[in-house]
């Protein structure tokens, strides 16, 4: 999946088989980003369900010592939890992947336009390699120049 600098670069030699890849390479990172996703939000799902349960043992816990409940006092105790910690982290680091790989969705989709692009600028032969000139256009612009500079000396006469 991290081939993803790999996947992005076009050869510009190779402009049929750029266009004929860049479908699957989309997909394939489509694909990574919804996994992403689904993985994130059950993380997500997870954390969530775990600070549900410490703020209900939390609660029935203080109140059956007589003890004073706040939300503040929840708050504190559900985010001292190492457990409740961990989860967290868990989640954040799948939003991470998560919003990474929508990223490389939409590089993909800037990796067609400079594809489109890249075409229109061969068709224009923005691409084109300087042509050599053949003997017999070098004997002729040789021949040309001598006789525009002996034009040029008989004028001067």
């Amino acid at each position: 999946m991290m081939e993803y600098e790999k996947d992005l670069k076009i050869n510009k030699h190779d402009l049929d088989n750029e266009w004929i890849n860049q479908p699957f390479l989309q997909m394939k990172y489509v694909k990574f980003a919804v996994e992403a996703e689904i993985d994130m939000r059950r993380k997500k799902e997870v954390f969530e369900i775990k600070k549900a349960e410490l703020y209900l043992a939390i609660r029935i816990e203080r109140e059956m010592a007589k003890l004073k409940v706040t939300e503040a006092i929840l708050d504190a105790e559900i985010k001292l939890d190492l457990d409740c910690k961990n989860k967290y982290d868990e989640y954040l680091t799948a939003l991470e992947l998560f919003k990474f790989l929508s990223g490389a969705v939409e590089a993909f989709q800037q990796r067609k336009s400079a594809l489109e692009n890249m075409v229109k600028l061969y068709l224009n032969n923005y691409f084109s390699h300087p042509k050599e000139k053949k003997e017999n256009d070098i004997e002729k612009i040789q021949k040309e120049s001598l006789q525009k500079i002996a034009k040029n000396k008989r004028r001067k006469k």
